[in-house]
């Protein structure tokens, strides 16, 4: 379950390339509106919500494998008919290994992470970088974001226990900070 960064929107994935949008918007008579959004990407990896300056549509993010490699990409959907167009995000053959997608909070983009390699895809810029802390480890199965709303600041989990912080302020920075048994979950109260 992801609600979307306006807090008016739930997204389920419901199967590979379907979605199901939940308006959050109750109306007086009780009814919750509810919508099936399906995309070209059979085997997606992860969907997300992410930052839009835009508040005529929701931004999409998703990672997807085609028969050859692993993609990113983006769409928005457009609130008043739930129709689907082309987002301003695409990158053609991320790391095979790469299975989250993190929005930040700070600008509008997203932090995708893969096995041995952070990638911050916004504003026009895309910066990859391969973390020493990162290299030769599990691939990361859970995040959450940590500290005030504004920062993009990011709490990481392998399936090994370690644990990462993972800072986008200024660059991106991985830091080791210990381990744990393995987290299914994590969640910053």
């Amino acid at each position: 379950l992801q609600v979307d960064p306006t807090n008016s929107y739930a997204l389920i994935r419901v199967f590979d390339s379907i979605l199901k949008v939940i308006s959050l918007d109750v109306k007086r008579d009780g009814i919750i509106n509810m919508y099936n959004v399906r995309f070209n990407e059979l085997y997606t990896t992860d969907v997300v919500f992410i930052n839009s300056n835009n508040s005529a549509y929701l931004h999409l993010a998703i990672i997807y494998k085609d028969r050859s490699s692993t993609n990113f990409r983006s769409y928005l959907l457009r609130i008043k008919d739930m129709e689907l167009k082309d987002g301003p995000y695409g990158l053609p053959c991320i790391e095979e290994g790469s299975t989250i997608i993190l929005a930040t909070n700070s600008m509008e983009g997203a932090v995708i992470i893969g096995k041995q390699t952070v990638i911050l895809v916004g504003s026009g810029d895309c910066i990859s970088v391969s973390p020493p802390a990162l290299v030769g480890e599990e691939p990361i199965q859970i995040a959450c974001q940590i500290g005030r709303k504004k920062a993009s600041t990011y709490l990481l989990g392998d399936c090994q226990g370690n644990l990462y912080i993972l800072s986008v302020l200024k660059g991106i920075k991985v830091t080791r900070i210990g381990s744990m048994t393995f987290a299914s979950s994590m969640t910053y109260l």
